[in-house]
């Protein structure tokens, strides 16, 4: 069982996922029109708050290109 932490700031949306086996355990969809790099650290630890999981379990990065 893989846990994948997903960014995607390419568009004034910065969204940020959790997902294990295909089943997303928690998400943050936030307008953040150009401040992406303020709010993505503490979105991230959000949602890994939420899911109950910590930095060292997760196996895989993804993020958006664009």
């Amino acid at each position: 069982m893989s846990i994948i932490l997903a960014a995607d700031t390419s568009t004034s949306i910065n969204t940020v996922a959790l997902c294990e086996d295909g089943q997303v355990l928690a998400e943050s969809v936030v307008e953040s029109r150009r401040l992406h790099a303020e709010r993505l650290i503490g979105t991230i630890e959000f949602v890994l708050r939420e899911a109950g999981v910590a930095h060292a379990e997760i196996d895989l990065l993804a993020v958006s290109r664009g």
